[in-house]
């Protein structure tokens, strides 16, 4: 089969932006050639498939008047992105022996060429597309036959119209395929670019190249586009480049896990779940290992990975190490002398953030010496096979019997979620004391490891303040019912007199109890489809308007009411709303005269009749 020879043309008026040196990176090595115009005079690139050219925009403006006898008026530097399709009849000199010329952006990453343009000898126009949201050419990649017919295909009046006005038109996507569509032989690579059809077109921001080849989310693309440059960060590590979403954070706390390296595959759910939900960092305990942190998440400045290494002491009768699964108190002592003034919230590793669950954050007002704990809706949780010829045994009173204490704060705690702060180094260096002390020393003591010296030590000092019940298990949607609703078989035993029960969803944090990646995945389906994850929604702040605009056509979301949005200060003051908006109809949603000063701001999404928070995130100003 015939090479063909192919050479992208690029036209660029000012600055060289920094993303164009990792784009840079992806194609200087690659079979297309590149013709590089722009009015900066000392730029110059050592590749040897690329060639600069210096032109100022007055030389462009000419060479179209030549070109069309037209004098089309470039407005601004952004409007030459109209003149694209044109370039190949404006140098048509330079591209003298290619087969085919054509356009392309430079805020992309360029894949595997040979396999992606393997049988483009059939075909006249070539261009990258989705066949269910963008069906059509795209600039980004753009190339057609290398004849005078094809070079002057531009030349017609809905080209020259589109420079009557200063606001970019998207020629070649637009007016160029509607009128040329239907008469020439065109190929549209499907599947190739970072706009997810299986997620409702949302623009991908995570990317990763290496070897001259492009994954987004795991599944090899052709170009990597990083539209929204302005959300995006793009860093080259050895000798690959990724790219993720430039999330924005706050510091008044973060977020603590810990898990051993068998536990390792699942851990990256939860970490999508903070990265999706939560607008804070995450420290993440290697125990006895090395994390190595998976290339989703590798420049993510939102997790800060330690070790800790414990002894690991006899296995029990599962085949656990048994100082390994008491070992939560020592990560907590260890996080504390790590970040002595940081506000810290645990969680376990079975467990998957909602939209809500930065609103722990509340809690610290109540912090006062002691961790608040999530709640058990049961004052007493009881095991089989524990004490023999007794059915069911309460091993929280193993070890208060031990040691002489009633147990008497109820209801019982667990340790799933906690909130602390250095003030409670001394819950955790006792807890550590009792284990030491009285491990092994009678059947079925720290049955409920760290959880049963918890509840023994909030029973000593009658320590009675606690978190709301904030976790949902038996669940992968958002049904509070199986948590109020006392008749629900999820409730056997008695229900306690103290519980605090979840008002509504809101006050749910996180689902817990996952224990495979299917449960994770059931959860990320029918939960993550009701809500928007921070990637979905771009909020802005341009000319004293607040813009909130969709990354996504949301397809696959089932959202059955009108929403509000709101942006809030960091006392919860909520500063300004748009109430009962379609959020499946509309793209582009805004606020005028509205004056913020430089800083971060809450953005949340609720429904407006049920209320439920769909989305949180941050914006920076």
């Amino acid at each position: 089969m015939k090479k063909n020879k192919i050479v992208l043309i690029q036209l660029w008026m000012g600055d060289i932006p920094d993303y164009f040196w990792t784009h840079y990176e992806t194609t200087k090595n690659i079979n297309i050639d590149f013709l590089f115009i722009t009015d900066q005079l000392d730029f110059k690139l050592d590749a040897k498939n690329y060639k600069v050219i210096y032109r100022k925009k007055e030389d462009i403006e000419n060479l179209l008047f030549l070109k069309t006898n037209q004098k089309i008026i470039l407005h601004n530097n952004k409007k030459t992105c109209d003149v694209k399709i044109s370039l190949g009849d404006l140098f048509e000199d330079e591209i003298v022996g290619y087969d085919f010329f054509g356009c392309y952006d430079i805020d992309t990453l360029f894949g595997d060429t040979n396999k992606y343009l393997l049988d483009i000898d059939n075909y006249d126009i070539i261009s990258i597309a989705d066949k269910q949201f963008q069906n059509r050419f795209s600039g980004v990649f753009l190339i057609m036959r290398n004849t005078e017919y094809f070079r002057k295909l531009y030349n017609h009046q809905d080209f020259y119209d589109v420079f009557t006005y200063e606001h970019l038109a998207f020629y070649e996507e637009h007016y160029f395929y509607l009128r040329v569509k239907d008469n020439h032989n065109i190929k549209l690579i499907y599947d190739s670019t970072n706009s997810q059809t299986n997620n409702g077109g949302k623009i991908g921001y995570d990317a990763y190249w290496s070897n001259n080849k492009v994954f987004s989310e795991n599944d090899e693309i052709f170009i990597h586009h990083f539209y929204r440059k302005n959300q995006t960060i793009v860093k080259k590590i050895d000798n690959n480049i990724y790219s993720k979403y430039d999330k924005k954070y706050l510091n008044d706390f973060y977020w603590v896990f810990g898990f051993t390296e068998n536990y390792s595959d699942g851990v990256i759910h939860l970490m999508e779940s903070i990265h999706n939900y939560s607008n804070r960092k995450c420290i993440i305990y290697g125990i006895n290992f090395d994390y190595k942190v998976p290339d989703k998440f590798l420049i993510s400045e939102q997790f800060i990975i330690k070790r800790i290494d414990i002894e690991e002491g006899e296995k029990d009768n599962r085949g656990r190490y048994e100082n390994i699964i008491n070992c939560k108190p020592k990560l907590m002592i260890d996080v504390i002398e790590q970040f002595p003034d940081k506000n810290l919230i645990y969680i376990d590793t079975d467990i998957y953030l909602t939209t809500s669950a930065d609103d722990l954050s509340l809690y610290f007002n109540n912090l006062t010496t002691y961790p608040l704990i999530n709640s058990h809706i049961h004052d007493v949780i009881c095991c089989s096979g524990i004490i023999e010829n007794e059915q069911w045994t309460n091993t929280v009173d193993i070890l208060a019997k031990k040691i002489g204490v009633n147990v008497r704060v109820f209801p019982r705690r667990k340790t799933n979620v906690m909130v602390f702060d250095e003030k409670s180094k001394w819950f955790f260096e006792e807890q550590i004391d009792l284990y030491e002390k009285y491990k092994n020393s009678e059947p079925g003591i720290f049955k409920f490891h760290d959880e049963d010296s918890a509840n023994v030590i909030l029973s000593k000092y009658g320590l009675y303040d606690c978190l709301h019940l904030c976790d949902i298990e038996t669940s992968d949607d958002l049904d509070i019912s199986t948590i109020i609703d006392t008749n629900h078989v999820f409730h056997h035993g008695d229900i306690s007199k103290n519980v605090k029960l979840p008002k509504n969803e809101n006050d749910v944090a996180v689902f817990h109890g996952m224990k495979h990646n299917e449960s994770f995945q059931n959860i990320q389906k029918k939960y993550g489809n009701k809500v928007l994850d921070c990637e979905e929604i771009l909020v802005y702040y341009k000319n004293n308007t607040i813009i909130f605009e969709k990354n996504s056509f949301l397809t696959t979301k089932i959202i059955n009411e009108n929403v509000d949005f709101i942006i809030k200060d960091f006392t919860g003051n909520i500063l300004l709303e748009i109430k009962n908006q379609e959020i499946l109809k509309n793209w582009v949603y805004n606020v005028d005269n509205v004056y913020l000063y430089e800083g971060l701001y809450i953005i949340e999404i609720i429904k407006s009749n049920s209320r439920i928070k769909i989305y949180n995130n941050l914006i920076k100003i």
